[in-house]
């Protein structure tokens, strides 16, 4: 039932960011307010990143004795939600040190170590992760997972591949947008599974 409504909200959801995305290029010729760095599908990457990292927390929380994958993935989800950020597009008189933190070198660093200890914890623990690693790869969350960095990657090459700069950056903002819905599905199915197992 939560499968087949996810999917449905899904496929919804990308249908009218498509459909919406097309009809304000077409018909007002003018794409900036949608790709901007504070504009709209910007804006929405990050509520949805933001809102899947809140299911993957919920999951680390949920009372069941492995919690580094979802774990992992909630690390994963800041460091994603730090690369859409622009800090001092969204709030020009930020502090340069908080700027710094946020969107400057060390964030790199930041990001590397809270995504390495769930990883390195769990390789210590290999003999019950690999299990738990394994039944990640053949479920749906992985699906959602791979069709994730698909659409990413597809931003990716819109962005270098495209002439038009106007259009590169709109295709490149559909992509991640849709790809970011995905992992939101990803995120909401480890949430329902990890609490479903813990009942």
């Amino acid at each position: 039932m939560l499968k087949s409504l996810l999917r449905y909200l899904t496929l919804s959801l990308a249908s009218l960011v498509i459909f919406a995305s097309l009809v304000l290029t077409l018909g007002l010729n003018s794409t900036k307010y949608l790709y901007s760095e504070t504009g709209i599908l910007e804006n929405t990457q990050l509520l949805l990143l933001a809102v899947s990292f809140l299911f993957f927390v919920f999951a680390v929380f949920n009372p069941k004795p492995r919690k580094m994958i979802p774990l992992f993935f909630a690390s994963m989800t800041y460091a994603l939600f730090l690369r859409e950020l622009e800090i001092r597009d969204i709030f020009p008189n930020v502090p340069n040190w908080i700027e710094f933190l946020i969107d400057g070198d060390v964030k790199h660093c930041t990001n590397a170590v809270i995504i390495a200890i769930p990883l390195i914890i769990a390789v210590i623990n290999f003999k019950v992760y690999f299990k738990e690693a394994l039944n990640f790869v053949f479920s749906t969350q992985f699906v959602y997972l791979i069709l994730t960095f698909a659409l990413l990657w597809c931003g990716y090459f819109c962005e270098k591949k495209i002439p038009n700069p106007q259009y590169a950056e709109l295709g490149e903002e559909i992509f991640e947008i849709l790809g970011y819905m995905m992992y939101l599905m990803c995120a909401c199915l480890t949430e329902y599974k990890t609490r479903k197992i813990s009942d």
